[in-house]
């Protein structure tokens, strides 16, 4: 008789997979990479919540990094699609009402902090 998983832990499972996502360092700033995702702006912007800062052609890596480099420190998410190799800057001030959606072809970039901590 084949033993078959209990429901509840393919439900984890799933969740686990869908959450997925990679933790890089840059210089001084650390964020979370996210494929397939993207922010739905129609329905942030309704919540009041991201704006557009620019957007330009260039890498992952260079969307990432430009990010990051923000001076005034507006960037909080960067969208890179990739099948375009096209690059959006956001500026989302409660994350919380930011709202992501999934879709493939995409990759989100949170901003998680700017500074490196200090050795203790």
């Amino acid at each position: 008789m084949d033993a078959k998983p209990p429901v509840l832990l393919l439900l984890f499972a799933i969740i686990g997979a869908a959450s997925a996502s990679e933790l890089a360092q840059y210089g001084k700033c650390s964020f979370n990479l996210k494929d397939d995702k993207m922010i739905n702006m129609g329905m942030s912007k309704e919540l009041g919540a991201a704006v557009v800062l620019s957007s330009s052609s260039e890498s992952l890596e260079d969307c990432s990094h430009s990010c990051c480099e923000d001076t005034a420190g507006q960037c909080s998410i960067a969208v890179y699609h990739s099948d375009e190799k096209h690059c959006y800057h956001i500026n989302c001030p409660d994350p919380q009402a930011c709202v992501s959606s999934s879709l493939a072809g995409f990759k989100l970039v949170e901003i998680i902090n700017r500074a490196v901590p200090q050795a203790g």
